[in-house]
């Protein structure tokens, strides 16, 4: 499938898109979702406004909730209701949202897209559990939820990329974590002004990670008024590295809105006005264009196993003096060379290259992502999955050395363990060399 044309088609916005959809293509494979309200609200649960309407009318000030809600301040009304029902505020919503999950209609279409589009960690500021029920259907099972509470938590899986959903403003379940009212606001960012967050706090802290360590795309989120997306959009100016993508429709679209995703780094990807399923429709395309990419992983893993094993079978190149070596007859030579291959048992071992290399392709895991897990630097790693072809095995072995420390913290990272015994077969030590 040709990704860029059949996506320009879907969206209905003519070449608009063109260059963004190129831009996608390009980093399809790390993409980060990052799922708004807009989502939910197809599935039948409350926008926004209408849970702060809802929630008003428990209370004798729904015109105010209304006033504060005409202005864009969320938290604002948020925190009136919360003080108008301080017992009972958490009940509700507990109880607004469970009931929404028990009717909620059987997850399809976007997010088994997103499933398929994402292998590493999810966002949401979201407090159902659609994004979990949907990734399990689709076998494709988080490792991991984090809320609010517990988001920091989230940085290491963040780092290496696990199968990880950030649930940046709580969820429904747990009170604790939810971020809803300006009190809550102010306690996880440091500041109701979004242009004061204190970025080193762990909620705003794991934003500015996500946001300089992968492309997000935005889904059934506005970008614009309410002050979660201000800060996202102080955080991502602050990282230009990466470029973001948004889906939105075309009804949005003008030279200040441009101006203000421009300045955030986030590259717009408009749809035909008022025809939202165009959005199901686009990530379906995503989800198989990504899927026929990793079948051609896979291929290129079953390749990179074959050459492995034919490696195997080659054995070892020796130049012509390499080979006039081996012949030497000299006892005490051979003895000392029997010495220095075989060594003490507290001296580093030798690290097949061959295997390292096999492994880290079929992880997936790139040069940088293992050498911060290993806190090894990426050319001491591109050296270790080297290997001399020149010399003769029975004067130095042909690949480099390394701490036992270190190869037994590759085979955890790479989830290729082993005893890491010299004579063990599937350990990455190459006492037992495979290209012998």
């Amino acid at each position: 499938m040709t990704f860029v044309p059949e996506g320009q088609r879907i969206l209905g916005c003519g070449d608009r898109n063109n260059l963004n959809l190129r831009l996608l293509e390009e980093c399809n494979q790390q993409l980060a979702p990052f799922v708004g309200a807009g989502i939910s609200m197809k599935f039948g649960y409350p926008s926004w406004h209408d849970l702060m309407v809802r929630l008003g009318r428990a209370t004798d000030s729904l015109e105010t909730v209304k006033s504060l809600l005409a202005n864009n301040q969320f938290e604002e009304a948020a925190e009136h209701i919360s003080a108008s029902l301080p017992s009972v505020f958490d009940d509700v919503i507990k109880d607004i949202f469970s009931e929404h999950e028990e009717l909620s209609r059987p997850v399809s279409g976007v997010l088994t897209a997103l499933a398929t589009v994402s292998n590493g960690p999810v966002l949401t500021t979201n407090f159902d559990k659609l994004l979990e029920r949907a990734f399990e259907n689709a076998g494709a099972r988080f490792e991991h939820v984090y809320p609010g509470s517990r988001i920091k938590e989230a940085q290491y899986a963040i780092q290496v990329r696990k199968r990880c959903l950030l649930k940046l403003h709580g969820d429904f379940e747990d009170s604790e974590s939810m971020v809803l009212t300006m009190t809550q606001y102010v306690r996880e960012y440091g500041s109701h002004d979004s242009s004061q967050v204190d970025l080193t706090l762990p909620l705003p802290g794991v934003i500015s990670q996500a946001f300089q360590s992968m492309p997000m795309l935005f889904v059934g989120c506005s970008l614009k008024f309410d002050r979660t997306m201000q800060v996202i959009g102080r955080i991502a100016k602050k990282y230009t590295r990466l470029k973001h993508f948004a889906l939105l429709s075309e009804g949005e679209r003008s030279t200040q809105r441009l101006h203000e995703l421009d300045v955030a780094t986030i590259r717009p990807l408009f749809y035909a006005e008022r025809q939202h399923e165009r959005v199901d429709d686009f990530l379906a395309c995503l989800a198989e264009y990504v899927e026929g990419i990793d079948h051609k992983q896979h291929l290129a893993k079953e390749s990179a196993t074959d050459v492995l094993i034919s490696k195997v079978n080659e054995g070892p190149i020796y130049t012509d003096n390499a080979i006039a070596t081996t012949t030497d007859s000299n006892p005490r030579r051979e003895k000392a060379l029997s010495k220095k291959i075989s060594g003490d048992a507290d001296e580093r071992v030798r690290i097949n290259g061959y295997k390292l290399f096999y492994f880290h392709k079929m992880s997936g895991i790139s040069f940088l992502q293992l050498s911060v897990a290993c806190g090894l630097d990426k050319k001491v790693l591109r050296n270790l999955e080297n290997m001399n072809r020149r010399v003769s095995l029975l004067h130095a072995d042909p690949f480099a050395k390394c701490t036992r420390q270190l190869l037994e913290k590759l085979e955890a990272v790479l989830h290729c363990p082993g005893s890491s015994m010299t004579l063990h077969p599937d350990t990455l030590s190459s006492t037992q060399s495979i290209a012998r």
